[in-house]
């Protein structure tokens, strides 16, 4: 299937992964959680984000930077600027 996604949401999915499109202005945080049994991959696509794992390791996440950790680690962020992201889950194999 073809698709151009330009929505905030779910934006693709199939059966051993999910893409999810996120926005938010400078200022914003997510709180922590996280994402068992998957493997994360954590893309900025505009702006800049600060993004804790684990609550002890700091990455500052730029367009161009792809961040990946497993998803039963915690994840925070901050939006250093206006940003947009995307999240992919991908299912770990059991």
């Amino acid at each position: 299937m073809t698709k151009v996604a330009e929505d905030l949401g779910v934006v693709l999915q199939g059966s051993n992964y999910t893409v999810v499109k996120k926005a938010g202005k400078k200022g914003d945080t997510v709180e922590k959680h996280n994402h068992p049994d998957v493997n994360v991959l954590f893309t900025v696509v505009k702006g800049h984000m600060e993004v804790t794992i684990a609550e002890k390791e700091v990455f500052h996440v730029v367009p161009g930077q792809i961040l990946s950790f497993d998803g039963s680690s915690t994840i925070s962020t901050k939006f250093i600027e206006d940003s947009e992201f995307f999240v992919t889950l991908i299912l770990k194999k059991l």
